[in-house]
């Protein structure tokens, strides 16, 4: 699990990714590519409103002020911190200083499919029409999954990609600005709903062997591990619980829960500790729970050795105890290793970023003993959506030999704040779309094993639910789309 608040701070620098087949990424830093200056951005709305930098702030936030100001600079290549809150007053709309180099502008951005974590990587110094920029990027990375996406584009995915190609070039030649920008907006709303498809649309097909996965705060519901195995269905993906183990009970009083979650055909992935409570031992202390419970459950399928181990919450020294965990269960057990890192970038500290984090505290060369690197994803209070794709490619390359899992998944749960929505603006509605889409993404992208282990299982999810049916993949539909209003004719 997770929580933390956004506090303002500056940032440093990092380096991450994991799991299948290389990619070979971007090309390498060259501070000769494009030189360092002043960006000046115009950002029109649907209608050919020109935004002030109070608008553009109420859109980046979804109206919810300061602690909804997300905005960083990274290196392209990795995504790791250059700068926090780069965006400052402008001519314009608002303006950036970026540094020589492949750059990257990060912030939360809503887009018809709902609120995405933009990924912008930004041209040479000047000034530009912001929507067009990012209608441009959000094409060029459709572009990209289509070359990297084995046999036919689905006809739904190829109708949008035209539309947002043809709404771009009327873009392009539109007479003014402010039909310029407006023509961007539906271009870049085109883009990213094709994205979504293609990610996690019908045609994600899950790839045999995938897990499928939820998890258990109280592992003592047995009654519902049935439903837990019903989620496979008929194919090849394998059912998986997380238990999470409190930090005040011995291992000994989870055997019975270990053992009938093997009996109803369900893997385990037992968790040492949450994340909220890491700091109820003591180094001395966690390794003293770690051999306990490795000892006294062996049907345990996997360790999770570290949980959110970047959130701002959790101890100084997790990356420490992970790897200490890993090597453990590796040398007295045949169970697998699990390390979740929780997903932000720029929502907390920048130095909590995942990647800045990851780079500062875990080098590839200890994981050694970790089979796969998992990511905890909300996103509501973190933003997402289809640069999931640059992220897992990212990981992948950071961490080449270990697997890729969604590891944790929620939505509107009562603990959360809801901030940036996704798939609808109606809660309910939000939390099926989330469910149906990352399990859609877990199940089918190239990097990944699986997963999502969906927090709230036990609260909103059990069958016959819409949330169960999502997660289970048979809930109809996809993403809603909400179209922006039209200008013109086209």
């Amino acid at each position: 699990m997770q929580r933390s608040s956004r506090a303002v701070v500056a940032a440093l620098v990092l380096v991450l990714a994991c799991s299948c087949a290389p990619d070979p990424g971007p090309p390498a830093r060259d501070s000769a590519v494009t030189p360092a200056g002043r960006l000046e951005l115009s950002v029109h709305d649907a209608d050919g409103r020109l935004l002030d930098l109070a608008a553009v702030r109420d859109l980046q936030s979804a109206g919810t002020g300061e602690d909804g100001e997300d905005d960083l600079l990274l290196h392209g290549d990795d995504l790791t911190v250059v700068s926090a809150w780069p965006v400052e007053p402008g001519r314009a709309s608002f303006a950036l200083e970026r540094p020589a180099g492949e750059v990257t502008l990060a912030t939360a951005w809503p887009s018809a499919s709902g609120y995405v974590m933009l990924l912008l990587d930004l041209p040479a110094p000047g000034s530009y029409e912001f929507t067009t920029l990012i209608a441009q990027q959000a094409l060029d990375d459709l572009d990209g999954l289509v070359s990297r996406r084995p046999g036919p584009v689905p006809a739904a995915v190829e109708r949008e990609r035209e539309r947002a190609r043809e709404l771009r070039a009327a873009a392009l030649a539109a007479p003014d600005a402010a039909r310029e920008g407006a023509l961007s907006a539906r271009a870049f709303d085109a883009a990213v709903a094709a994205q979504v498809q293609l990610l996690g649309g019908p045609a994600a097909v899950p790839a045999p062997g995938r897990q499928v996965a939820v998890t258990f705060e109280d592992p003592s519901r047995h009654d519902a591990l049935v439903g837990v195995r019903e989620l496979a269905g008929a194919g090849a993906r394998e059912p998986w619980v997380r238990l999470v183990f409190d930090a005040a009970r011995p291992a000994s009083s989870y055997r019975a829960d270990v053992d009938a979650a093997r009996a109803a055909g369900v893997h385990v992935l037992g968790q040492f500790l949450d994340s909220t409570q890491s700091g109820a031992v003591d180094a001395a202390g966690w390794r003293r729970r770690v051999a306990e419970y490795v000892g006294a459950l062996p049907g345990v399928a996997a360790w999770e050795v570290g949980n959110e181990v970047n959130g701002g919450w959790v101890v100084p020294d997790a990356a420490e105890r992970a790897v200490w965990a890993a090597r453990y269960v590796k040398e007295n057990s045949t169970a697998r290793t699990v390390l979740t890192l929780y997903w932000q970038l720029g929502e907390d500290d920048p130095e909590d970023s995942l990647f800045q984090w990851a780079a500062d505290h875990l080098p590839a060369a200890d994981l050694a003993d970790v089979d796969d690197l998992a990511l905890s994803v909300y996103p509501e209070e973190h933003p997402l959506g289809p640069a999931v794709d640059r992220v897992l490619r990212t990981l992948q390359r950071a961490y080449p030999d270990q697997r890729l899992l969604v590891g944790e998944l929620g939505y509107g749960g009562p603990d959360l704040e809801p901030r940036w929505w996704w798939g609808s603006r109606d809660p309910a509605g939000g939390k099926v779309e989330v469910a149906r889409w990352y399990s859609a993404v877990a199940a089918s992208h190239p990097l990944t094993g699986g997963g999502t282990y969906w927090w709230y299982y036990l609260d909103d999810a059990l069958p016959p639910s819409p949330v169960w049916a999502a997660l289970a993949g048979r809930a109809p539909g996809a993403v809603a789309r909400r179209a922006r209003p039209r200008l013109g004719n086209l």
